[in-house]
């Protein structure tokens, strides 16, 4: 957890597994999704894979030094921080195919902790090693930088545009984002199993625990999900739906 007093740095274990890059779930979401077999093979020299990490365990903590980015090959990560008033604070959920660490670019630690939501792996990226790496190969650089760029419009929205809205909107989005990206698991009912808690959507979103279950009451009794416990399942998904909560 963010803050906690425990700042030894975050011991990686290596694993032998299937999850290589011709086996990976993440391969067209990757940053070598656009590589050549030969240029593929150069990032997968530089890459090693960690995990499994358990619901809970950290990848990494706030004030580990820098030194490398993750790419989630399975699984689904939260990040986490502290307010200046020591409250705990979650800034982002990454899943499968996406870069995590990349705030830490240009500074010597992590700034927060990168804690698995779910059974985990990911790649990890020497960040020197791939900066070297992408001045040989431009269209690495290329997809590191369209990564980039997503992960800064996605905080955008959800920091300046999504704030506005009201909470029954920002719920909304959040749940039709994750179910148009296809990053949760679904069943044949179209019900998304959620690896974050209530709680945590809630600070994401920048609600009160109590301000989302409002939200997600409000919703299902107008018919456009149904709540469980960890599983939502969303019954309409069109603009008349999405005009009637701005």
């Amino acid at each position: 957890m963010a803050g906690s007093d425990d700042k030894k740095p975050t011991t990686f274990r290596v694993i032998e597994n299937e999850l290589d890059c011709d086996h990976c779930e993440a391969r067209d979401r990757c940053p070598g999704s656009e590589l050549s077999q030969s240029q593929l093979k150069q990032l997968s020299d530089i890459t090693t894979t960690r995990g499994p990490f358990q619901s809970g365990q950290a990848i990494y903590r706030m004030e580990d030094h820098f030194r490398s980015l993750f790419v989630i090959q399975k699984g689904a990560v939260k990040i986490e921080s502290v307010s200046e008033d020591g409250a705990n604070m979650v800034d982002g959920f990454y899943f499968i195919g996406e870069m995590f660490g990349v705030d830490a670019i240009g500074d010597d630690y992590y700034r927060n902790d990168a804690i698995a939501l779910e059974t985990t792996w990911v790649c990890e990226l020497p960040y020197t090693k791939l900066e070297t790496l992408c001045t040989l190969l431009p269209e690495l650089q290329r997809k590191i930088f369209m990564m980039l760029g997503h992960q800064i419009r996605k905080i955008n929205e959800n920091l300046v545009h999504n704030r506005s809205l009201s909470a029954e909107k920002r719920v909304l989005q959040f749940l039709e984002t994750l179910s148009d990206s296809n990053v949760v698991k679904k069943n044949h009912q179209c019900q998304m199993q959620l690896p974050m808690s209530k709680g945590d959507m809630a600070c994401y979103l920048g609600l009160r625990p109590e301000s989302l279950s409002r939200a997600l009451g409000k919703l299902s009794s107008d018919g456009v999900i149904r709540n469980h416990a960890r599983k939502i399942e969303l019954l309409q998904h069109n603009t008349s739906f999405e005009l009637a909560y701005k």
